[in-house]
């Protein structure tokens, strides 16, 4: 057990990158009553980013990258591809945003694009449940970074919305089947 509904003071398992550091993941902070029922939950904070010319269509072009500012959960051992996995935790966030998720070695080692879904915060809190399975390319093989493919970490795509919110998480837990043997990551 991990720490996942963020009542304990230890966050190993969570980290958060803003694009304004040095793209270095470091640990987030447990900020007291902002989880779900005025319990403790983890708050991460993404950036205004900027408007910086048109596309042919008209629309705005922003500066940076929807992953400028990830949330990432770290399991505490890898997990092979194809392994089915169940993903649950309680979300809100001070605006309304779209977040898309996903497959990291350690955080910041991409392999993956959209590994636990694409949640939908809301200034509510709602409860996330993904059910899928660890993606194909998480097979350990060497990615074009020189580390290994080992699916290890979940990241969220904070910076989607482009405008500084601040986003909250709490009771997460993840449920990993291995051969029909269920392995609850309760973080």
């Amino acid at each position: 057990r991990l720490n996942g509904d963020m009542e304990g003071d230890d966050v190993r398992c969570f980290y958060t990158k803003n694009a304004d550091g040095n793209g270095q993941p470091v640990i987030s902070t447990i900020e007291d009553g902002i989880g779900t029922n005025g319990s403790r939950g983890i708050c991460v904070k993404s950036l205004d980013r900027e408007v910086n010319g048109v596309d042919d269509n008209g629309n705005d072009t922003y500066e940076g990258q929807d992953w400028d500012a990830q949330f990432f959960i770290r399991l505490p051992q890898a997990v092979p591809a194809g392994t089915p996995i169940k993903v649950t935790f309680d979300y809100m966030a001070d605006n309304d945003a779209n977040v898309d998720t996903q497959s990291h070695n350690e955080p910041g080692q991409y392999i993956h694009w959209a590994c636990a879904g694409s949640p939908d915060f809301t200034t509510e809190w709602k409860t996330w449940e993904y059910v899928g399975k660890v993606a194909d390319e998480c097979d350990g093989s060497e990615a074009d970074g020189g580390y290994l493919k080992d699916f290890h970490t979940i990241a969220f795509n904070l910076s989607k919305n482009k405008i500084a919110t601040n986003f909250y998480f709490d009771n997460i837990k993840i449920e990993i089947n291995y051969s029909m043997r269920c392995h609850l990551f309760e973080l």
